[in-house]
């Protein structure tokens, strides 16, 4: 019996005056698989996982989530389905603290109970440590992006999409996650980087906004403008 994807992407197009940012892209994530979006500056890789998230819409194309055609309006519909995104740019307070940040970025029913003990829970598991009593100002970047990604699992999603996760330290939450990673700039698309190539075990090419195709990171080795 053939595996239905978690999520699939069909002939996504999108434009904006006087450039094409996505043509005709195609995508299929496959439960449990890390996937990773190639790709010089201005390729595409953002507004197109933008759209995963209902951030962005999309001029034509279809998306289908398990099988089932669907229209992501909103990054809220997007977390009802089971979509999360850690975005490129931090969004924190640092007069706040790691739990007061959390918590304004979460559902309401999220913040019921012991908040602070899921916090320390969730990032111990998953090798983020993080002390929700700190405020934001005192951390280092890399101990704000954990926020951002713990802040993102808290939610327990089933498609975690990261934009850019290498512009700082990396960190690739696993525990069976369906991901897409869209690693930093064109030394990443090149193999340059500091390892977001590395990390997905499928990866897609975007070059100018068009679909250059996908495999393996071992079988792939012709990266765009090679």
């Amino acid at each position: 019996m053939t595996e239905t994807p978690r999520l699939e992407l069909i002939g996504i197009t999108k434009a904006y005056p006087g450039v094409i940012a996505n043509n005709n892209v195609s995508l299929k994530i496959m439960p449990g698989e890390i996937h990773a979006l190639l790709g010089e500056n201005g390729a595409g890789k953002s507004t197109l996982v933008k759209f995963i998230y209902g951030v962005q819409k999309a001029d034509a194309g279809r998306v289908l989530w398990e099988g089932e055609q669907v229209q992501i309006a909103s990054p809220n519909a997007a977390r009802k389905l089971g979509i999360g995104m850690v975005f490129q740019h931090f969004s924190l307070f640092e007069a706040m603290t790691v739990e007061e940040n959390i918590a304004l970025g979460i559902s309401p029913e999220l913040t019921k109970g012991d908040l602070s003990a899921r916090i320390r829970e969730v990032s111990q598991q998953y090798g983020l440590p993080l002390d929700p009593d700190r405020y934001v100002h005192t951390l280092s970047v890399g101990e704000r992006q954990r926020i951002e990604v713990v802040r993102c699992l808290l939610q327990d999603p089933r498609l975690l999409i990261m934009d850019e996760p290498t512009s700082d330290p990396v960190y690739f939450p696993q525990a069976g996650r369906d991901q897409i990673a869209v690693p930093h700039g064109d030394d990443h698309a090149h193999g340059r980087g500091r390892g977001g190539m590395h990390a997905g075990k499928r990866n897609r090419a975007v070059h100018g906004g068009n679909d250059d195709g996908g495999g393996s990171c071992q079988s792939r080795t012709r990266f765009p403008d090679d």
